[in-house]
């Protein structure tokens, strides 16, 4: 006959079995590998690239994201994507700056610039009209030295270029900047030429560069796809790389209402990109 004493050893022992077991699963779990979907770039190149992170992504930003001075809501809509298959040109949707053609091409469903020319780097645009937008796409450094993603409205006349805003991409740092307030205005530009500003008028100068500006330090590892992506709300612009926002930039030339084109300007040779996806505001019916 088993004793109380003996049923009690064996109800601790079963106890003592079950926390073990709950502790082990949960350790295991803690130490799977995440569930990460990788983009159409890490099907060609072996190397990691991701898609929008669900917790950033333009449908639930919607809703918790910064606002620019509008403080909309928006729902978004894909309007346009590109994983540059089955071509060896850019294409139709792409239009390439002067003298610039050479510098642009798609090897292995990857867009592939360089520079071809020594006084500007190698610009490709892509003609759309909107305000406020969602744009994310792969990179990769492939000895390039650096990039600007840009934003422009081509028939604007205040800004050189009709240069509206911009992000500007080097292995270690970031630049986010307001073109049309800042340094691509043409009054502006004239003003950083003059090397007898006054004194004061040089301090004013420096503090309005500083204001349509932000910049975050980063490691852009060579010869490794990453994800850089740029909302536009109002007058707010919010640049993510790798899924995690590193710059936030408010300043009211990013709210310029008549945008026309986007697009990459590479220096040096050679920098990779793919899975191009747009976004913008759904329409109201």
């Amino acid at each position: 006959m088993i004793s109380f004493k003996h049923l009690s050893a064996m109800k601790l022992i079963f106890t003592s079995l079950l926390l073990f077991v709950v502790a082990l699963a949960s350790q295991t779990r803690a130490s799977d590998p995440p569930n990460t979907e990788r983009g159409h770039a890490d099907a060609h190149s072996g190397s990691e690239s991701t898609q929008f992170p669900a917790e950033t992504s333009p449908e639930r930003d919607a809703v918790a994201g910064n606002r620019g001075s509008r403080a909309q809501q928006h729902d978004w809509d894909l309007h346009f994507e590109d994983d540059f298959s089955g071509r060896s040109e850019p294409g139709k949707n792409y239009r390439t700056g002067h003298a610039m053609q050479a510098g642009w091409t798609v090897r292995d469903s990857v867009l592939v610039g360089k520079q071809v020319r020594d006084d500007h780097g190698s610009v490709i645009r892509t003609e759309v009209n909107f305000d406020d937008i969602d744009i994310s796409f792969d990179f990769r450094f492939h000895g390039g030295k650096s990039f600007n993603f840009v934003i422009d409205d081509k028939n604007e006349k205040s800004v050189h270029a009709g240069h509206i805003c911009r992000v500007s991409v080097f292995p270690k740092r970031l630049i986010a900047g307001d073109d049309k307030t800042g340094s691509m205005n043409l009054e502006v530009r004239e003003q950083r030429k003059n090397p007898a500003l006054a004194k004061q008028s040089k301090a004013a100068l420096d503090a309005l560069l500083a204001r349509t500006r932000a910049a975050a330090d980063v490691d852009i590892q060579p010869k490794k796809w990453h994800q850089l992506r740029v909302r536009i709300e109002g007058e707010s612009m919010n640049v993510f790389l790798d899924g995690e926002m590193v710059i936030q930039l408010k300043s009211p030339g990013i709210a310029h209402p008549t945008k026309t084109q986007f697009g990459f300007t590479v220096n040096g040779s050679v920098i990779e990109f793919d899975n191009l996806r747009v976004f913008q505001p759904k329409v109201s019916k």
